[in-house]
């Protein structure tokens, strides 16, 4: 009796060391930095529009681990984003400049494919994103697709997990701001690293 109260103890022990060594759930933070800009460079009338810097990429994560070497992974990412103006007209002696940021934050939802457990771990991630936008850059799509794939190593109870993220964004819902030639870039490429715990 004794001997089966010690080994039904020890299997116990033995099953919740593996459930909460497992850890189905992780938080971290991840940022990174734009590889191309938000907006589309256009040319009409004298007037020009462009993204003047990348700025970065920064947020939170969430990551929830399924069998089969699946996750899912949700993450809040706040992008500001630049759209300048410049007018010239040599006819009327213009040559103006007009800058604006704008905050943007990018939700994707990826489910995740881990192809090895080691301490070098290749991924791939695919799924839905969503965008909230400020006014003056509103006209941009706020739903795509995002592709990603990466490399995730473990450090101690870190895991480090550099990637590449292409995100395909709808079109235009339509020009509000500047002018009527104001378009977003519908492919955007980044470069991220995710630190969970």
């Amino acid at each position: 009796m004794l001997a089966d109260l010690l080994k039904l103890s020890s299997t116990m022990f033995a099953f919740s060391t593996l459930c909460f060594s497992q850890r189905p759930a992780s938080f971290g933070i991840k940022a990174g930095v734009p590889i191309t800009d938000a907006f589309t460079t256009r040319s009409l009338f004298g007037e020009t529009d462009y993204s003047a810097s990348k700025r970065y990429v920064a947020g939170a994560m969430v990551e929830l681990r399924l069998p089969f070497h699946l996750a899912i992974e949700a993450d809040g990412l706040y992008r500001p984003v630049n759209l300048t103006t410049h007018l010239a007209d040599s006819r009327f002696g213009i040559d103006r400049t007009f800058s604006d940021d704008f905050k943007t934050w990018e939700f994707p939802v990826l489910a995740k494919y881990r192809f090895a457990s080691t301490a070098f771990t290749p991924y791939v991630e695919a799924g839905p994103s969503f965008r909230a936008l400020e006014g003056g850059a509103s006209f941009q799509s706020r739903y795509g697709a995002t592709l990603g794939a990466g490399v995730e190593a473990r450090l101690s109870v870190l895991r480090i997990a550099p990637e590449f993220r292409f995100t395909h964004w709808g079109n235009d819902i339509g020009a509000v701001g500047y002018t009527l030639i104001d378009s977003s870039k519908r492919n955007q490429v980044e470069f991220l690293v995710g630190i969970t715990f």
